[in-house]
C-alpha cells in the first residue's frame, strides 16, 4: 500500500506501475447537489469553498485541462491493457469520452451505478451516476464475465460519510472483483473507499489525496484494514 499526499499531477510520479485506475474525481458540474443546480448557477465558479472539497467548482475548460493533463501523465504508469473506471454524472460523460480518447485511451463501455432511491431535484430525478470504462489499448480480460453494465448499490448513509461524495464500498467491490488488477491507484482517493475495497479483496493499493484532512482519514481508514502491511505514506 503507497498513499501519497498532495496534488494528483505532482505525485503521479512517485506512483510507480499499476494495472488499474478507479477513479472519483470532481464532477464540476456548476453545483454540488442536484437541487442546487438552479439557485448556484452552472457557472458559479471559486476555487476556494470552506464547507466543500478542493477542485469541484472548476469551469468545463478546467476540468478538461486537468484531467487532460492527468490521465496524460498516468499512461506511463499503467501496465499494458490496464483498466480504467471514472465516475462522472451525465454532464460530463461526454467530456470524460473525449479527454480519455484524447490520451489514446480506448473508451470501451459506460456502466451505470443505479441508486434504490432518486435525489432532490424536479423532473426526472437523478437516480444514477455513470462511471466510463477505458483502457489502454485491448482491456486485459475480466476476472468475472458474468456481470452487467447496471451495479446496484445503495448511497453512504449522510451520517457515516467520512467524504462529501463517498462512493459505497459495495459498489468499489463489484468492480474491483470482476477486473483482472494486482495493483490499483485512486489519484483522488478521498476518504479512502477504493482503497478499501481494493485491500479487502487482496489487491495493493495506491491512493493520492491533495487535501490533508481527507488524507489523514483515508490513511487512519486503510491502516484498521490491514494494520500488519506496510504502508508507505508521503506528503509534499
Amino acid at each position: 500500500m503507497k498513499l501519497l499526499q498532495g496534488d494528483a499531477l505532482v505525485r503521479m510520479a512517485d506512483v510507480g506501475e499499476v494495472d488499474a485506475i478507479i477513479t472519483d474525481p470532481p464532477y464540476s458540474s456548476g453545483a454540488r447537489r442536484d437541487a442546487d443546480k438552479q439557485v448556484r448557477g452552472a457557472m458559479l465558479r471559486e476555487m476556494d469553498d470552506a464547507d466543500w472539497f478542493s477542485h469541484d467548482t472548476m469551469t468545463a475548460w478546467g476540468f478538461g485541462w486537468f484531467m487532460r493533463a492527468l490521465f496524460a501523465e498516468a499512461r506511463s504508469h499503467l501496465s499494458a491493457g490496464a483498466h480504467l473506471y471514472v465516475f462522472c454524472d451525465w454532464r460530463q460523460t461526454p467530456n470524460v469520452y473525449a479527454i480519455l480518447e484524447s490520451c489514446g485511451y480506448r473508451v470501451n463501455h459506460c456502466l451505470v451505478w443505479r441508486k434504490p432511491h432518486y435525489g432532490m431535484g424536479s423532473c426526472w430525478r437523478n437516480q444514477h451516476e455513470n462511471i466510463v470504462f477505458a483502457s489502454l489499448g485491448m482491456p486485459a480480460p475480466m476476472l468475472n464475465r458474468g456481470v452487467g453494465s447496471v451495479l446496484d448499490a445503495g448511497n453512504v448513509a449522510p451520517g457515516k460519510r467520512l467524504h462529501p461524495t463517498e462512493k459505497p464500498v459495495s459498489l468499489l467491490r463489484q468492480i474491483v472483483s470482476a477486473i483482472p488488477a494486482r495493483r490499483i491507484l485512486d489519484p483522488f482517493m478521498g476518504s479512502g473507499s477504493t482503497g478499501e475495497a481494493a485491500l479487502s479483496l487482496g489487491r495493493e493499493f495506491v491512493g493520492i489525496e491533495v487535501d490533508p484532512a481527507h488524507f489523514l482519514t483515508a490513511e487512519g481508514r486503510l491502516a484498521k484494514i490491514q494494520p500488519d502491511m506496510f504502508a508507505l505514506t508521503e506528503t509534499r
